[in-house]
């Protein structure tokens, strides 16, 4: 559900029972199922006038396919996760929809769907398979979040049919060595794990594409084109280990917010001040963790306590 709550807590629990929890973010009524849907879930959602589903694999019960959603034609919002190969076709009829979520038992097995019908469809939140590839011609998409476990040979991705995007997460790509993002010319969040085939130059964005927001990890050769990049960044992850000098960062002069995961050692961090409008610098790693020294954590202390002028 937090795919679709955009990573707020509820402003109110309206129902709450073993077998469903009613819920309520602004103008969101959510349902979230624990029992297969039935004719207790039906009534409570045209009472409360349910916009936001989550529909797991209990939820579906023995059902193959997503007839059910039809009896909730004003849903905005379902995140869908299956035990079995299952016909989506349903779901194309949801014209509203504005967020859309699958994962589960995917694959050849499960019938093709078109989702080029879903002309409100703006976020997107899909694990990757042959009969889910129109989500990738759906063009009125701006938020894509792409992970790849179930067709692991796969070596091109095709994002010409978005032009909207603006942001990209890709998750599990082990084959993938090039990525154009000429089509998408708002793009301004881009996250990039485990991708360990990419190239040093694999990434080409469009001309006028500016990234603000930037997370890389696991992928391979790569290397950040500070010179193409750098400017505009604001916030950064980078996932460990590192393939390049942690003072590249200040090759992002507006760099905001700094993160790192899974970085073991690190340079003195006195360079970090060299950020004027780094506000905030946070690592994570398995301990023992890296050994900063005392004026490295009173670097991180006085750099983490800025107030920066969001203008």
């Amino acid at each position: 559900m937090n795919a679709m709550m955009d990573y707020r807590r509820p402003d109110k629990i309206l129902f709450d029972s073993d077998d469903l929890l009613l819920s309520q973010q602004g103008d969101l009524i959510c349902l979230d199922s624990f029992s297969p849907w039935g004719k207790q879930h039906l009534r409570l959602a045209r009472k409360y006038h349910v916009n936001c589903l989550a529909a797991d694999s209990v939820c579906f019960g023995e059902r193959t396919t997503a007839e059910f959603l039809l009896d909730l034609p004003a849903l905005r919002r379902v995140h869908i996760v299956l035990a079995r190969p299952t016909d989506l076709s349903a779901v194309t009829r949801l014209r509203g929809l504005e967020y859309l979520g699958v994962m589960g038992e995917l694959g050849s097995a499960t019938p093709t769907v078109d989702l080029t019908p879903l002309t409100s469809l703006r976020r997107a939140y899909v694990q990757m398979c042959r009969p889910l590839e129109s989500v990738l011609t759906c063009a009125s998409i701006q938020s894509l979040w792409l992970w790849n476990d179930l067709e692991e040979a796969r070596a091109e991705i095709n994002l010409q049919g978005l032009p909207a995007l603006r942001e990209l997460d890709l998750t599990r790509w082990p084959r993938l060595k090039e990525l154009n993002l000429t089509a998408q010319p708002k793009l301004h969040r881009l996250h990039l794990q485990a991708l360990p085939k990419l190239r040093p130059n694999g990434i080409t964005l469009h001309p006028r594409a500016v990234l603000k927001s930037l997370k890389v990890g696991g992928c391979g050769a790569y290397r950040i084109d500070w010179a193409r990049m750098g400017k505009g960044l604001e916030e950064l992850e980078l996932l460990g280990p590192l393939r390049f000098p942690l003072e590249d960062v200040l090759k992002a002069p507006n760099l905001r917010k700094l993160s790192t995961n899974g970085v073991k050692s690190f340079p003195p961090l006195k360079f970090l001040l060299g950020l004027p409008k780094l506000s905030g610098f946070n690592w994570f790693s398995p301990p023992p963790g890296p050994a900063f020294s005392t004026e490295d954590h009173a670097i991180i202390q006085k750099i983490n306590d800025r107030t920066v002028a969001t203008a």
